[in-house]
């Protein structure tokens, strides 16, 4: 009799051991999880309040413009791209920034139909936007790696300016708006 128990007992078990697997087998759901991400060695970055900078360079009379393109008019309007959290080292790392974006007719300058308005309204001809470094007006063209900059504080302030400047002999009056893209490289 004890031999009918003990298989009893062990067909039991075995079947109470299948119902939990099977149990288990019942209401679950899968899925999975994709992490993303990137390692970069950057010895600084951009706050967010500095990657979408905006800069008005205010309403200027078509007679600012001579009769020949290359003539500068209005004012230069001076503009900060702010590195912070940089990393300060003893042979200072270097920045090095690029502005691109549509180039106007004279091969140098910003395009200025690139920010066109949608309005309806007239966009002005004849005119680009020159970009410099600091306060110069040495013109840093589109495409091209503007002075190295030592990285010496853990906040640099990088200094430009912007103005308009005739591409052609007969600057139209309208909107003047143009789109520069920069990026900032490190050595």
């Amino acid at each position: 009799m004890s031999f009918n128990k003990s298989v009893i007992c062990l067909g039991l078990s075995v079947l109470a051991f299948s119902s939990v697997s099977m149990a288990s087998d019942f209401g679950k759901s899968t899925g999975t999880v994709d992490f993303t991400g990137i390692i970069v060695n950057t010895p600084c970055s951009i706050t967010a309040a500095n990657q979408n900078l905006k800069v008005d360079l205010g309403n200027v009379p078509v007679a600012d413009f001579t009769a020949t393109a290359g003539t500068l008019g209005g004012s230069q309007k001076q503009f900060t791209i702010v590195l912070s959290n940089c990393t300060v080292i003893d042979d200072p790392y270097t920045a090095k920034v690029t502005f691109s974006g549509y180039m106007a007719n004279d091969k140098k300058s910003l395009g200025t139909d690139a920010g066109q308005d949608t309005s309806g309204q007239p966009v002005a001809t004849g005119v680009g936007i020159q970009i410099s470094e600091g306060s110069s007006k040495t013109p840093l063209a589109l495409g091209v790696e503007g002075a190295a900059v030592p990285i010496t504080q853990p906040e640099m302030h990088l200094n430009y300016a912007a103005q308009y400047i005739s591409t052609a002999a007969t600057v139209s009056p309208g909107l003047a708006n143009g789109h520069a893209d920069f990026t900032v490289s490190y050595e």
